[in-house]
């Protein structure tokens, strides 16, 4: 069996490990010995691949690829109007009163990067004068 030329090199790859299972009944825990990779992951990419050919051995894009994993509007306002209060708090402390807010709507609480991202993203000239 040969794998197709229209397939990643990671697939092929992938295929490649499973061929000898595949052809020579070798058991996957053996080539997983050798090989260094988890018998479970081996296991996943096999019934992948008899579920859907070489393209199961594909990696998978995410479901949410190319859009904006942010997180509510509300709460990026609130951070932006923190971060334009003069004296400008720290970012530490904007992450904080957010963070507060947003486990008190029940909404997503965004991370120190995320936070201190949009504080950064904050022009100067929006920040109120003293």
């Amino acid at each position: 069996m040969s794998a197709p030329s229209f397939a990643s090199p990671k697939a092929i790859a992938r295929f490649r490990l499973l061929q000898p299972h595949l052809e020579q009944d070798i058991p996957l825990a053996r080539i997983a010995a050798e090989c260094g990779i988890a018998e479970r992951i081996l296991r996943r990419w096999l019934a992948a691949w008899r579920t859907d050919g070489i393209g199961g051995l594909e990696r998978a894009r995410r479901s949410d690829a190319g859009v904006a994993r942010r997180f509510a509007p509300e709460i990026e306002a609130l951070v932006r109007s923190l971060a334009t209060r003069r004296p400008r708090p720290t970012a530490a402390a904007i992450h904080r009163k957010v963070q507060a807010e947003a486990k008190a709507r029940g909404l997503a609480v965004p991370s120190y990067s995320v936070a201190a991202g949009i504080v950064r993203g904050v022009e100067p000239v929006r920040i109120a004068p003293s």
